[in-house]
């Protein structure tokens, strides 16, 4: 049995800056054509000049600001320098993460021919600051849940690359020896609180 339902939020940070993805385009003339990507997000990806024709809308839905920083890193085709997605002539189908996201990617794989989906969102794990410290609890670390196995099962029947954002607070200690609010008992604490997020190199 699982724990009960969690909100999804969005990641990404310094990813294209620690992919070194200029040098395999350099050393190995890859630039994603052909490609199409899926990219599942807290809204629609902005239609950007960056993008050209390269977009369709999959799901629709509101603009959103992350969906679209995170298009760029993967697919901006470069028309200010500074701003070159990973793979810069691939092709993008933009959904929201709010409906089934298990059959919309069947689903665009027969539809749109994806190849891989980007997912740039996960849910609040240990410590998040929130204005103020927030303990979710640790369960969820390192757990393969029923989730995972129906990701697991599109790559496996639908030949998929489905790929995740790993989330960047391994660190996160939350306060020390401040009020902290505990989501999972529903209350503000000031005894001792859990331990830190880590060690781990990334959870999410």
């Amino acid at each position: 049995i699982e724990p009960g339902h969690r909100q999804r939020r969005t990641l990404n940070k310094k990813a294209a800056a620690l992919s070194r993805t200029d040098k395999a385009r350099e050393n190995y003339a890859v630039n994603g054509e052909e490609i199409v990507v899926g990219v599942w997000d807290g809204g629609k990806i902005y239609s950007h000049k960056e993008f050209g024709g390269r977009l369709k809308i999959g799901r629709n839905s509101s603009v959103d600001d992350h969906a679209t920083h995170v298009a760029g890193t993967i697919a901006a085709s470069g028309k200010r320098k500074t701003a070159k997605g990973m793979a810069p002539a691939s092709k993008l189908i933009t959904y929201d993460f709010y409906g089934d996201i298990h059959s919309q990617m069947n689903n665009s794989r027969k539809r749109h021919d994806v190849l891989l989906t980007n997912n740039s969102y996960g849910y609040p794990n240990g410590w998040e600051w929130e204005g103020e410290w927030v303990w979710y609890g640790d369960e969820y670390f390192g757990r393969y849940s029923s989730e995972s196995r129906a990701f697991d099962k599109i790559v496996y029947n639908q030949g998929i690359v489905v790929v995740f954002a790993a989330g960047n607070d391994r660190e996160d200690r939350g306060p020390a020896g401040a009020k902290y609010y505990d989501n999972i008992l529903d209350k503000y604490l000031r005894e001792s609180p859990p331990k830190r997020d880590g060690p781990y190199l990334c959870i999410g």
